[in-house]
């Protein structure tokens, strides 16, 4: 998917357009001068309602360009080229994965502080613009603009208030107690630059096949015959089909007290395919119940446990009675699966609601019937 967007120097917004790069001329850019677009333009990456950890990164040797984390604890990884990216740049993003998986809250703190307070949120918005406003100045011998307006965007970005004493304390007081209560997810990796080496772009393509969620993207700035910046934004391998819409999905239903506080989040490492993510009830982790997002629908499905309920007649009287108390929409799959699939956008509010029903049933119905509760009962 290709995309052209106009960028403002009034206000450094970027705006579609269908020019498709008509009359226009590379522009020599930096990898600063990216990072500041995209922070005023948190959509282009689909962050708007992430919090920003890092935006102009980059200084050390692990320090990503930018990092953003979202309610649920998992991190999306921004490094940029102003260069061919070769296999050097995809380790890069690696490494940094490996070093802040384990979400270090103390340089996440300090990160997320130095834009923390109200105040600081409009300067790092001014900066972006005053860095953007002064390359188009030189680059596009323009000055067709007025000074920095940022008071259409300073405020509609998910940044925190004043006084907070850490990254922890906003966003339990932001997103609630569920906040951060999945770590450990992979990484959203996003790779941009102007073009890609093919090894590059085949190990990326392999890492996927891993359920490492990487994105290359191509981006190149120009100039058009009315003095405008134009960008060229190209996603050349994009977001996960599958693990990106179930993951939304998740973050959905993470923010229901009886799924949250009675599962654990096992995500794809229990996976049946590229979309799955599975659930299990944390008084009896083998009884489990899977997530499934992708071509705009989705399915929700729980089994019997190999080992649990010996015999064809208890299995067939436990899934009748796990049936009896699911939703009417639930059904037997290949003999052995209870599943239900459902249309997106059209049936999210039953799919929603189905989801809370199916977490009680494997909790207080499946779940009784593992081997150890099953041991006490006799």
């Amino acid at each position: 998917m290709v995309n052209e967007f106009v960028i403002s120097l009034e206000d450094g917004v970027a705006r579609p357009t269908d020019a498709q790069g008509t009359g226009c001329t590379p522009a020599k850019w930096t990898e600063d001068l990216l990072q500041h677009i995209l922070t005023i333009n948190p959509e282009l990456l689909n962050v708007c309602d992430h919090l920003p950890i890092k935006i102009d990164g980059g200084s050390t040797e692990v320090s990503p360009d930018q990092l953003y984390i979202d309610e649920l604890g998992r991190l999306v990884i921004v490094e940029i080229k102003n260069e061919e990216a070769k296999l050097a740049a995809l380790a890069q993003l690696l490494a940094y994965s490996e070093h802040y998986h384990i979400l270090p809250l103390g340089e996440l703190d300090r990160g997320f502080f130095k834009i923390a307070s109200r105040g600081t949120r409009h300067d790092v918005l001014k900066n972006a613009l005053n860095q953007l406003q002064i390359w188009g100045n030189k680059t596009l011998l323009t000055t067709k603009h007025n000074a920095p307006n940022i008071k259409s965007f300073s405020n509609s970005q998910p940044w925190p208030s004043d006084n907070k004493n850490s990254l922890n304390d906003f966003a339990k007081l932001f997103w609630g107690d569920h906040a951060f209560t999945i770590t450990g997810a992979p990484a959203r990796l996003v790779l941009i630059a102007p073009s890609f080496d093919k090894y590059c772009v085949e190990l990326a393509g392999y890492l996927r096949k891993r359920f490492v969620p990487i994105e290359l993207i191509r981006a190149n700035l120009l100039s058009n015959s009315k003095s405008e910046i134009v960008m060229h934004f190209e996603s050349i391998l994009e977001q996960n089909p599958q693990i990106e819409p179930t993951w939304r999905a998740v973050r959905q239903l993470w923010q229901f007290s009886n799924i949250r506080n009675n599962f654990s989040a096992n995500a794809w490492a229990d996976h049946l395919n590229y979309a799955s993510f599975s659930f299990s009830a944390q008084d009896a982790p083998q009884a489990r119940f899977w997530l499934t997002v992708e071509n705009h629908g989705a399915i929700l499905s729980t089994v019997i446990p190999d080992g649990w309920c010996p015999g064809t007649a208890l299995k067939n009287k436990v899934r009748a009675s796990l049936l009896d108390e699911l939703p009417a929409g639930f059904q037997i799959k290949d003999r052995v699966w209870l599943r239900q699939e459902f249309a997106l956008p059209q049936q999210e509010k039953e799919f929603l609601a189905n989801a809370q029903t199916l977490a009680t049933v494997v909790r207080t119905v499946l779940a009784q019937h593992s081997p150890r509760t099953a041991n006490k009962n006799t």
